[in-house]
């Protein structure tokens, strides 16, 4: 009885740090009122298994090899617990699993034999997708990343939108101690790409329990193969067991084969479910590099052919992907850019080059933004760049006292930089057409550019009758796009910021005047 209560444990404890990992995770991507600290981010984050990875060949972030080196020891020790314990769109598969089960059209599991050439299919696309450099299609898979997508396009909006109704009915009662939210981040193709990712889930979750992380998910696969190598496995014993099934029926990973008294463990998330349902003690971990006594665990070691070719295939990619990351090897940028423009990219991502090597379009930065003037690309930064975060200034301007997405970018696509250093960063260049200017053209006083731009890169000289017009000054310009945003010429503004593509440092400003409070919606 003792032992059981123990096993028990063992699943409560599971859902403990699951609910914890998944409520954090999903509260840094909904936080409207921006209550979380940037060093939650860095910390939490660092368990997430391929963000980290990235960050560590980007920026030899200290916080993410240790992340990582956790995840790694405990898969060694015990298995897959990264896939149940941490991986949020591990928890969002079992949340719809529990739901659907309490609405009564859950079906039951049993036992499947694995999908070996789907799963090592999308393992090795996986592969190639980075060798090729193609991050966005890798960030397609990465389980971290799909969960981003879907908490920034569909469970943000939805707590704005609660958020507004609620503020909405309060103000009714002349209760004030919630403020409306602007929701300035929809992107139909952003909203569309996650909607697909969680109908995927929703799917495969209902009908099939945790078989998406054991077909598709490359980062599923991959720790698999390292648990087979692990000291703890959940294992059958075939003394004890009588092959009533009752595990299996609650094996949502369906690796459970009762009839042979086996568990393929290395499709094994390490939930716990079969543990407390065992009447006999039959089920539980075995310490298999030391006994292997009326124990079995499905990891043959005579493998097939195909077997071995396949698995020598994964290694070889496995390599090519380590050489690649090592090398960061580059590509040409020079067919990508639209409309003779290039897009402007956040302070701290250095280049574009960097930024689509690096970046899985999380959107997490997207979600963070205090402004907004983050938002996904649809074809901005062309196919490489698709659905990774560029600055687009007709929804509002990077913020000179704001460095706040380069200290959560989970991957170091968006490199950690100081305020200081980001208010000298150059992602743009200032640029005006003085036939657009409404100074010219109605020959009525303006200003606005002038008025917002923090580094006084705009500024108001003589022009005729009393009226000045702006003056440029490229060399102290960082590209902020206050002076974009606040411009009230339409539809094609008199004054703009031309993207750099790779990030330049601005000569030190003359603050000859305060810098205005530029917070408001609109800046005149």
């Amino acid at each position: 009885m003792g032992q059981e209560k123990k096993k028990n444990n063992l699943k409560k404890f599971r859902i403990i740090i699951a609910i914890f990992f998944f409520l954090l995770v999903t509260l840094f991507f909904v936080d409207i009122y921006e209550l979380i600290p940037n060093s939650f981010y860095k910390f939490f984050l660092s368990f997430q298994f391929f963000p980290s990875l990235l960050k560590i060949i980007s920026s030899l972030s200290i916080f993410s090899l240790i992340g990582l080196t956790i995840v790694f020891i405990f898969t060694f020790l015990f298995g897959r617990v990264y896939c149940s314990f941490i991986c949020p769109t591990g928890v969002l598969q079992d949340l719809i699993i529990r739901i659907s089960k309490k609405l009564k059209i859950k079906r039951k599991f049993k036992y499947s034999k694995e999908s070996k050439v789907l799963r090592y299919l999308f393992f090795i696309l996986f592969l190639l997708f980075i060798i090729s450099g193609t991050i966005t299609l890798v960030g397609l898979f990465d389980p971290y990343s799909i969960y981003g997508r879907i908490s920034s396009n569909i469970f943000l909006p939805l707590i704005t939108n609660l958020n507004n109704g609620v503020n909405f009915v309060l103000e009714k009662f002349n209760y004030y101690g919630l403020r409306p939210i602007t929701y300035k981040t929809f992107v139909s193709y952003a909203f569309i790409v996650a909607l697909v990712n969680f109908s995927v889930l929703l799917v495969f979750a209902i009908f099939s329990g945790r078989s998406y992380c054991n077909t598709i998910c490359p980062v599923g696969t991959f720790l698999g193969l390292i648990s087979r190598l692990s000291i703890y496995k959940i294992a059958i014993n075939k003394n004890l067991c009588t092959s009533c099934g009752k595990c299996s029926v609650v094996c949502k990973s369906n690796c459970i084969d009762f009839k042979n008294k086996k568990v393929d463990f290395d499709r094994c998330v390490v939930c716990f479910n079969c543990f407390g349902v065992c009447d006999f003690n039959g089920i539980g971990f075995n310490k298999s590099i030391f006994r292997k006594v009326n124990i079995d665990v499905d990891s043959s070691i005579n493998e097939t052919k195909r077997e071995f070719l396949l698995k020598s295939f994964v290694a070889s990619g496995s390599l090519l992907l380590s050489s690649r990351l090592a090398k960061a090897i580059s590509y040409n940028n020079k067919n990508k850019i639209l409309l003779n423009n290039i897009p402007i990219i956040p302070p701290g991502a250095s280049s574009i080059e960097h930024l689509n090597n690096y970046c899985t379009a999380c959107h997490l930065c997207v979600s963070i933004c205090p402004t907004k003037v983050l938002q996904p690309s649809v074809l901005e930064m062309g196919l490489q760049g698709f659905l990774q975060p560029h600055l687009d200034y007709s929804k509002n301007y990077c913020h000179y006292e704001c460095n706040k997405c380069s200290q959560v970018c989970p991957t170091g696509a968006i490199r950690p930089i100081s305020l200081e250093e980001k208010k000298l960063t150059q992602i743009g260049v200032v640029h005006f057409e003085m036939k657009r200017c409404i100074v010219y053209t109605d020959e009525t006083s303006c200003g606005s550019c002038s008025e917002h731009c923090p580094t006084q890169a705009v500024t108001m000289v003589d022009y005729k009758d009393g009226l000045t017009i702006p003056k440029v000054i490229p060399d102290i310009c960082i590209g902020c796009g206050a002076c974009e945003y606040a411009c009230p010429v339409r539809p094609i503004k008199a004054i703009y910021v031309v993207g750099n593509k790779i990030h330049n440092k601005a000569k030190p400003p003359k603050m000859d005047k305060p810098i205005l409070n530029t917070t408001e919606d609109f800046p005149f």
